[in-house]
């Protein structure tokens, strides 16, 4: 219900509580003045009949206040899991980003014959693909990629190493990572084997 019926309804209700209280009011002087025509019997009668029909106003409004509160309620337990919604759609859509920046960046610095920063990104890749369980994420390829460029890596930094055995430990957080531990574990050792050769 609208704000402005809302008040039309109150100042309805409060006019007839009014007009009511003035005929309760008449029929007490009424009975102070003692007119014959009403007695004490006929005067409680009126006025427990007009207290009914002012106690009937009230709970009526009442009423009226908690179906209006429950269809607010209603809408806006609509607006949170549509607000629920978009942020799920949102996040789906940042983690779609990230998986695919770290993959481009891992192809161009495959390309660059930068095998070390490949790998980092690569496995930045693997880790937002557990973590987001979006349908646009294929982790056999990218356990494919980092195999080829395990294989390839001669010289990394320490600073590279650092990052990518970060990535490492946040990876095998994840609840998902037992899809893939057979397989990442394979090519992970095959990293490790290639860094330990570095002078």
């Amino acid at each position: 219900m609208s704000r402005d019926k809302k008040i039309n309804y109150a100042i309805w209700l409060s006019v007839v509580s009014l007009i009511l209280w003035c005929i309760v009011v008449g029929l007490w002087v009424c009975n102070v003045v003692q007119f014959v025509t009403i007695d004490s019997n006929t005067f409680i009668g009126v006025i427990v009949a007009l207290l009914g029909i002012i106690v009937t106003f009230v709970v009526a409004w009442q009423i009226l206040n908690v179906i209006d509160v429950k269809t607010q309620l209603s809408d806006i337990a609509d607006l949170k899991q549509e607000l629920y919604q978009q942020r799920s759609d949102i996040d789906e859509d940042f983690f779609s980003m990230l998986y695919l920046q770290g993959i481009a960046f891992g192809d161009i610095a495959k390309q660059n014959k930068n095998f070390g920063d490949a790998y980092s990104n690569y496995m930045w890749a693997i880790y937002i693909a557990l973590k987001s369980n979006g349908e646009y994420t294929n982790e056999s390829v990218l356990l494919n990629n980092l195999a080829n460029v395990a294989n390839s890596i001669t010289d990394i930094n320490d600073n590279t190493i650092e990052q990518i055995k970060n990535a490492d430990s946040k990876i095998r957080e994840l609840p998902r990572y037992k899809y893939i531990k057979n397989e990442y574990e394979k090519v992970y050792q095959m990293f490790l084997s290639k860094i330990s050769k570095q002078p």
